[in-house]
């Protein structure tokens, strides 16, 4: 389940901009959300990535396109549901490959108070999506 948490939070960062976050935690989650668009490339993307159909949901790289990267998170929430459970455990382990390669650029940048605001924003995506 925390895993599940880590990516539902490394998948807001993506996908949206976090209007409470400092701008030092902005520039840090601009960051993030950089490597997850360069994880998700299709010559970086890990094969599971496309064959789940996931890559129609990488959002913009974009932070003026919020509302279009809103609408992709509804549908990749939505999505992930429709999945058989096996598919949906195999879409969600995928999701954690790329957030950990985009992480791993990218992570050790960050500073506890931004990771801790990542993760409550994840926690309120996961109880808002049960």
């Amino acid at each position: 389940m925390q895993k599940f948490v880590f990516f539902l939070a490394l998948l807001c960062a993506v996908l949206h901009q976090f209007v409470e976050a400092n701008e030092k935690c902005k520039v840090q989650f601009k960051k993030l959300r950089q490597a997850f668009q360069e994880a998700t490339e299709e010559e970086n993307a890990p094969d599971c990535f496309k064959q789940l159909g996931l890559d129609k949901f990488r959002g913009t790289d974009n932070e003026e396109d919020e509302e279009e990267d809103k609408r992709q998170h509804k549908e990749l929430i939505k999505y992930l549901k429709s999945l058989p459970e096996q598919d949906e455990n195999r879409a969600k382990e995928c999701m954690q490959q790329v957030g950990k390669m985009a992480f791993e650029r990218v992570g050790h940048e960050m500073t506890e108070e931004c990771m801790e605001i990542l993760k409550a924003k994840g926690r309120k995506i996961e109880a808002e999506s049960s």
